[in-house]
């Protein structure tokens, strides 16, 4: 009963130095990041050489929070994007001869690495009588002598 009770002795230790036979909880993994909502806004209808806003402030991260925005040209006349790094940017649109969609990107990182992107189109109206194209009159035919 002696032997019985130092064996029983040892395998507690044992057990208890090699973290089995312990009360405390096992730690769980982290939680799996849970990826940013991207949002560039509504689209827009905008005349030619207007101020235009694009606002991303509406997007989020439910587990953690938005550490980049970063806003990129997809297509259209080139525009000249101030802020293109914050939530909001801007430019002032293009003078044009007929309607035109500029599309840009949103992409935003939240703190753990993950990404989120939407797009959002800007149209772009010309003003009558505002860089309209110009048409030429020769005048009626003439014979020459």
């Amino acid at each position: 009963s002696t032997r019985r009770a130092v064996v029983l002795t040892t395998s507690t230790i044992l057990l208890t130095a090699c973290g089995g036979g312990s009360d405390s909880p096992a730690q769980a993994p982290p939680a799996a990041n849970v990826l940013p909502t991207a949002a560039a806004g509504p689209d827009q209808v905008v005349d030619e050489q207007a101020f235009v806003t694009l606002d991303g402030g509406a997007s989020g991260d439910a587990d953690g929070r938005i550490v980049s925005f970063d806003w990129a040209q997809l297509s259209g006349t080139a525009v000249s994007l101030t802020g293109a790094t914050a939530s909001t940017a801007s430019f002032d649109a293009p003078a044009l001869s007929i309607a035109t969609t500029l599309s840009f990107e949103l992409r935003v990182t939240d703190d753990r690495g993950g990404q989120s992107i939407d797009v959002v189109n800007v149209i772009v109206n010309p003003l009558l009588g505002l860089n309209q194209s110009p048409q030429a009159d020769a005048g009626a035919d003439r014979k020459a002598p």
